[in-house]
This record gives C-alpha cells, structure tokens and sequence, in this order.
C-alpha cells in the first residue's frame, strides 16, 4: 500500500514536470498560450528589464490587451493585438510592414484614421499588395516592444519593420513598468511560495478559473462576434472631449518638462533603452528586414502656447529648457549605429498647424496628427519596399 501510494505520488510530479516543461516550450510559439499561462507576478524568462528580471506586456495588466476586446472600434485579434488576422506565413506576392510602438502607435482616434490604417489603405495599388500589421501595445517601452518583435513579429516574416519611438516616455517606460513590479511584489500578499507564481501550469489553472468564471464580464469572449480582428461597426469618438482638466494636465506636463533638461533623470536609464533599440536593429537584420524609428515628438515641443502655459503654471522659464533634446539624443546614436529614421519634430516644429497634431489634453496624436504622420511615412516605407533584401 505505501509502496503504491509512492508510485502515484512519484508519477503525480512527473506528470506535473512534464506538463510544466510542455506549456513553456508551446509558449514560445503561441501567444495564446503565453496568454494563458502568464499571471501578473510573475517573473518569466521572456523579460530583460532589469538583470534578466522584470514582466513582459503579457504580464502586466496595465498593458495586456486581451484578444477579443474592442479597442478604437476595432476588435482584437486573438494575438491580442489592433491588427486584421494573418497567418505567420507570408504568401509570395505579399510585402509585409510591422509596426511596433506604444499607445502612440496604438493611436487614440478610431481604427480607420489610425496613421497605420492609413498607411495600409496608401501602399495598396495594382502594382503591389501589402500588408501592415499593427503590434503597438499601450503602456509598454521599448524593452517590451523589443520581445513583441522577438516573439511576435519577427514570425510575420516582415519586409520592413517600424518602430514608433514616443520621446515624451520611452526613455522612462521600462524603468517606471519595473518599478511598479517591484512595488506590487512587495505589497502583495501571497497564498503559496513565490516560487509556485513562476510555474506556467499554475498560471493556466488560475486563469481558465478566473476567465471561464467570469465569461460574461471577460474581453476575452466577444458577445456579439466571434470573429476577431475586424473593424466594428460603430465607435463612440469625440475628438475634443479632454481626458484632463487643465490643473491635471498641466500638473503632468510640468513633470514632463523635466525631459528638456540636461542632467535630467528622465536619462538614467538611456544606456538600456539604447541596448533594446540595437537589439531591435540586430532582430531586424536577421529577419532580412528594413528597420525603421519614427520619432514621435511630446506635444510641448511644436505646442508653443501650451509649452508657455505649463511653464508659467510652474513658474519655469522656457529658456532654461532644452526644448530638442531629447531628438539630439537619439539621433546621434542612431547616426552612430547607422540606423534609419524620421524625426517629425523637424517637420513640425516651425508648423503653426502642428498645435491642432494632438488631441485636447490627452497627449496622443488627433486625426489630423495620423494623417500627417501617415503622409510623411508613406514615401519612406515605399522606398525601403522597393529596396532589395539581402
């Protein structure tokens, strides 16, 4: 009898070892797994924040943009991402463009003036067939977006890839992410061994019962279609409702303007942001694929008016603030490592019209602002389309 109740306990971790190292080789290739066997404290092996440690957008329920919810008046697809559904598998008379960025990249306006959206509607003609595919994830820097590319988008098997560089955080994102990681393992109180949240199996059982419990409140399930990534309908938008009231706003772009100072912490940690943008780079190469940064400028930089008014409301003179800084610190690195680029501060700064490229107190680019990005984008892409790949 407890020769056989050793045997059953022996065979019972076996089967959990192997069920373990089952789920974390599946989810290397599939994201709905990853999805499924991922829990917001846990430390994966996917995450290179900070020493190998830190969480990854599938991780983190600030960013995690759950397959079938609506976003933009758009309904994920089941990567979780704003993007129509496509195979890994390229056909041969297709180009494929990816774009990898923040909530930038994501955009603010409905699906169909998204500067991506646009873009795609522009590259398709007679002569050529492309397609773009959208994995900006909101509220991630760029050492999230460079495991998207690793994970995700380097399978697209991608032609030219984009990167939407936000100045006004992707400086600050990764380090600001793992710092609320640490914050919530430490006040966080746990019913196992903090060992037991690192487990894949564990994270499955824990969400198919959180997700099955709560199918009718879940995004995960679409209530009115089942098939995902397709535009909906109809989407609520009004582009001058204020996410901010003006104390607010101001409050926050008086943070900001810390950006355009010299010695400013908001650059401790470049050196690491710049080791995710090489990487990105070297992915690119291997993947035979063009690699390009669209450098998204902060509204204060072409906002003149605004600029002055949170300068004031912090009792800031202006001329104490470097106000291209953050530019010149990009590209020069970039025009070190010989990576290609678009800075839209220098096509908008002497703009009067550049004032109307946000949205009213909310940071992210109006309609009229994707439409512009989507002009200046249009020439560039064709051209890296057009170049051969070695």
């Amino acid at each position: 009898m407890r020769k056989q109740f050793i045997q059953s306990v022996f065979g019972l971790i076996c089967i959990i070892i192997i069920s373990e190292l089952a789920l974390r080789l599946l989810s290397t290739y599939s994201l709905n797994i990853k999805f499924f066997t991922t829990n917001p404290f846990q430390q994966t092996y996917l995450s290179e924040i900070e020493n190998g440690k830190g969480i990854t957008s599938f991780a983190c329920n600030n960013s995690v943009q759950n397959p079938g919810s609506q976003l933009n008046g758009f309904i994920l697809n089941s990567h979780g991402f704003q993007s129509p559904e496509y195979p890994y598998d390229k056909p041969p008379d297709v180009k494929r463009v990816v774009f990898i960025g923040d909530s930038q990249t994501v955009s603010a306006v409905p699906y169909p003036n998204s500067f991506v959206r646009l873009l795609d509607s522009r590259l398709n003609t007679k002569y050529q067939k492309i397609q773009t595919l959208n994995l900006g994830t909101i509220c991630v820097g760029p050492g999230t977006e460079k495991q998207i590319l690793q994970y995700e988008g380097i399978k697209y098997q991608p032609n030219v890839i984009v990167l939407g560089f936000f100045v006004e955080n992707d400086f600050t994102d990764d380090k600001e992410i793992l710092q609320r990681y640490n914050e919530q393992i430490k006040t966080k109180t746990y019913l196992f061994p903090f060992w037991v949240y690192q487990s894949r199996l564990f994270s499955l059982f824990r969400n198919m019962r959180f997700y099955l419990t709560v199918k009718e409140k879940s995004p995960l399930f679409p209530k009115k279609n089942d098939v995902l990534g397709i535009e909906t309908e109809s989407f609520d938008f009004n582009p001058k409702e204020m996410e901010f009231t003006e104390s607010d706003y101001f409050s926050l772009g008086g943070e900001k303007l810390d950006l355009f100072r010299r010695e400013s912490p908001a650059y401790s940690n470049w050196n690491t942001v710049q080791k995710f943008l090489l990487d990105m780079k070297q992915l690119s190469d291997q993947a035979n694929a063009k690699f390009l940064v669209l450098i998204i400028p902060d509204e204060f930089q072409v906002n003149k008016t605004l600029l002055k008014d949170v300068a004031q409301y912090k009792k800031i003179s202006v001329d104490q603030l470097d106000m291209a800084l953050p530019q010149r610190t990009i590209k020069t690195f970039f025009d070190q490592h010989n990576i290609q680029y678009i800075d839209l501060l220098t096509e908008w700064e002497s703009s009067p019209a550049a004032e109307k490229y946000y949205l009213p107190r909310n940071t992210h680019l109006s309609i009229e602002g994707n439409k512009v990005v989507a002009d200046t984008l249009y020439p560039k892409i064709n051209e890296l389309l057009r170049q051969p790949i070695y």
